[in-house]
C-alpha cells in the first residue's frame, strides 16, 4: 500500500494527490482521486479518518497532469481517535 493510498476496509476508496502528515485533530487533503464509495469513515497511512467536508467535486478534472476523474477538492478530515473508531463509544 503506497502512503497516497484511502482505504475503507480493504479496499482502495481513494488516492492523495501527495503524502500528507497525520497529526493532529485534522487533516485536509488539497486533492484525492475517488476509486470507490467515499466516505464517511476511511483509512488513511494507519489513521481512522471521518469525513466532515468536501469542497469541490469534479466528474472530470483535465490539467498539466492529463485527464482524470471523479477528483475531491479540499477533502477535510477528523482523525478519529482510537476509543471512537468503529466502536459504539461505551466504556467497559
Amino acid at each position: 500500500m503506497s502512503d497516497t493510498e484511502i482505504t475503507a476496509g480493504d479496499q482502495v476508496v481513494g488516492v492523495a494527490d501527495r503524502a500528507y502528515e497525520v497529526s493532529g485533530r485534522y487533516v485536509v487533503f488539497d486533492e484525492v482521486l475517488v476509486k470507490g464509495s467515499f466516505g464517511p469513515d476511511f483509512t488513511y497511512r494507519g489513521k481512522p479518518l471521518r469525513l466532515i467536508h468536501v469542497h469541490t467535486m469534479i466528474g472530470l478534472l483535465v490539467d498539466h497532469r492529463g485527464p482524470r476523474g471523479p477528483v475531491a477538492k479540499g477533502v477535510l478530515c477528523e482523525v478519529i481517535e482510537a476509543s471512537k473508531a468503529g466502536g459504539n463509544g461505551a466504556k467497559a
